[in-house]
């Protein structure tokens, strides 16, 4: 588990199933994840959280619950391709709990997951998409510290349409800077 202020990441349970369901049924929460077209399958996250399957494993790829203060499952942040020798991986988020949107609480779920990947796993680059009209998930990527790096033109088919995505990316030296100045 990894801890901040407000905020716990821990491993998901078959007990988080319905709640997982829940978020990836609503189509204003998954309206900027990147299967917010696909429908997911009754047994998708019973295979996922099985031994062996994706949801248990935290090395090149983690996927973490984010709970609140209360221990309230709220959220998801996973991150993928972490390998050698590139030291580098893809980060996403989802808070689906909307009680829990603009609360600060996503902004501190990635500074606790960046800690962990620049200064535990030996990060040098984190990266995300994001889609130009989700305003709130760019000025909190911001926030951390990620710049915007460019924009993938019609990178991404939804909502019967082609989308841009921006592409934002923070480096190890960059965010100890910021959050680890002992670090830096």
């Amino acid at each position: 588990m990894l801890h901040g202020p407000r905020v716990t990441l821990r491993p998901w349970t078959k007990d988080d199933i319905t709640t997982l369901r829940r978020w990836h049924g609503d189509p204003e929460v998954m309206r900027y994840w990147g299967e917010r077209a696909a429908l997911v399958s009754a047994d998708r996250f019973e295979a996922e959280m099985a031994p062996g399957g994706d949801f248990t494993k935290f090395g090149e790829n983690g996927y973490f619950c984010i709970c609140d203060e209360h221990g309230r499952a709220i959220g998801r942040i996973d991150y993928g391709g972490l390998a050698l020798p590139e030291c580098r991986a893809e980060l996403s988020i989802l808070i689906g709990e909307k009680d829990a949107w603009s609360k600060g609480y996503g902004t501190e779920a990635i500074v606790v997951l960046l800690d962990h990947l620049f200064n535990e796993m030996n990060a040098h680059r984190v990266w995300l998409e994001v889609f130009p009209d989700n305003l709130r998930a760019q000025r909190a990527y911001e926030k951390v510290g990620f710049v915007r790096e460019g924009t993938m033109r019609e990178n991404f088919y939804a909502e019967g349409r082609w989308q841009d995505e921006h592409l934002y990316g923070i480096l190890r030296p960059e965010f100890n800077a910021r959050h680890h100045p002992e670090k830096a």
